[in-house]
């Protein structure tokens, strides 16, 4: 197992490129619904290449209608309520077939709809959707099992046991919000609790949308793989993402859209961050630190120093897939002291950043999940030692 890499609108070109020359690391690819219309040359080379490939049918937006849904399976104009839909298996029903019947014939394995998971109704409304579904499909059945990121170990037990219960062997488990530069020892600890309980369970766990916090857990043997989208989504905050989508653009005085573009992060190895592209280059720019931040030899950006900013899915590509490969080749004794020096140097990278190579205005690079990772880190490597 290792490293999924989320497909978004104007992604499949590269990742097909490269499942087709490269795929060490690579376990699985997940499409999005809105997108997945024009995206089945890049699930027919996953398949080929022995690459599984999973769709999100983000049915959880639909209990907030917004803007440009209609692409969802199971949309309907009013959207849904989790009220409605605990009181009525026949909407579940309807739900879970539309969800079913947008992934035949495209995945390997089939996502239930699902909801985000913020009490005991909508967590049991999601187990409910994946147990239909299972009645629905010849399919392996993997749920996104969605939850907050603080939730009490005694839920957290019974809801990794319901699962396994219903003879569940793999999960897409996300907690929300979770990720980005300021999660706590406290939080990361919990989070990798819960993961330990569905794998105690016997439920195979992919730690979704996580990007170094996955990568840690990965490295500690807690899950079994852990996703990513290719220079963004490499944290969850669902709060966040239903008030976006429902947010008409801006315009300007001749009535034309203001901003829109689509987000171009680049991601830095040294610094084990992803960095809006301008910024990225700019640092990559000064030769003082270029080869200790950013400087890579794979592919395309063998053949200029600022390659990861030519190219940056094909860069964030190989170099995501290429640090977990490195893992899987790593004995799994030593994987934790690998993460403990990447992560090492790059808090001194970015400390360094901070002090001499941040321009006026620019935000500090912030460090507080690095610390929590690596004090985490060396619990658990003390603990294993113990």
């Amino acid at each position: 197992m290792g490293i999924e890499f989320h497909v978004g609108r104007t992604d499949h070109h590269s990742v097909e490129d490269y499942l087709g020359r490269d795929h060490d690391g690579v376990t699985a690819i997940n499409l999005e619904a809105k997108y997945a219309s024009h995206q089945e040359a890049v699930a027919e080379v996953a398949h080929s290449e022995g690459i599984a490939v999973f769709l999100d049918p983000r049915t959880d937006r639909l209990e907030h209608p917004g803007l440009h849904l209609q692409q969802l399976p199971g949309y309907r104009e009013e959207g849904y309520r989790v009220a409605e839909l605990a009181a009525s298996d026949s909407t579940r029903q309807r739900l879970a077939e539309s969800v079913v019947d947008a992934q035949v014939g495209l995945v390997s394995s089939i996502t239930p709809a699902y909801f985000f998971g913020q009490d005991e109704r909508s967590m049991n409304l999601n187990l409910d959707l994946a147990d239909i579904t299972r009645t629905m499909t010849d399919l392996p059945v993997r749920p996104i099992v969605t939850m907050k990121s603080r939730v009490s170990a005694q839920t957290l037990a019974q809801v990794a046991e319901d699962y396994a219960r219903l003879g569940f062997d793999q999960v897409d488990l996300r907690f929300s919000p979770l990720g980005g530069e300021h999660d706590s020892i406290t939080k990361i600890r919990s989070v990798f609790a819960a993961t330990q309980m569905f794998t105690s369970a016997g439920v195979a766990v992919t730690l979704g949308h996580a990007g170094n916090i996955g990568q840690v857990a990965y490295a500690l043997g807690y899950i079994s793989s852990f996703s990513s989208g290719i220079g963004m989504g490499e944290k969850v905050n669902l709060a966040s993402d239903y008030q976006r989508q429902n947010q008409p653009p801006r315009r300007g005085a001749d009535g034309r859209t203001l901003g829109g573009g689509q987000w171009e992060g680049v991601y830095l190895p040294g610094l084990a961050m992803t960095l809006k592209k301008s910024r990225a280059a700019a640092l990559l720019e000064h030769s003082d630190i270029r080869t200790r931040i950013g400087r890579c030899r794979v592919g395309a950006c063998s053949n200029s120093v600022t390659g990861p900013t030519s190219d940056h899915r094909s860069h964030y590509l190989h170099s995501k897939a290429g640090e977990v490969a490195f893992l899987q080749n790593t004995p799994a004794p030593w994987r934790a002291e690998a993460e403990i020096k990447r992560l090492r140097r790059a808090h001194e990278l970015r400390e360094i950043v901070n002090s001499d190579y941040k321009k006026r205005g620019e935000p500090l690079l912030q460090t507080r999940t690095l610390k929590s990772l690596l004090d985490e880190i060396g619990i658990a490597r003390n603990e294993a030692v113990a």
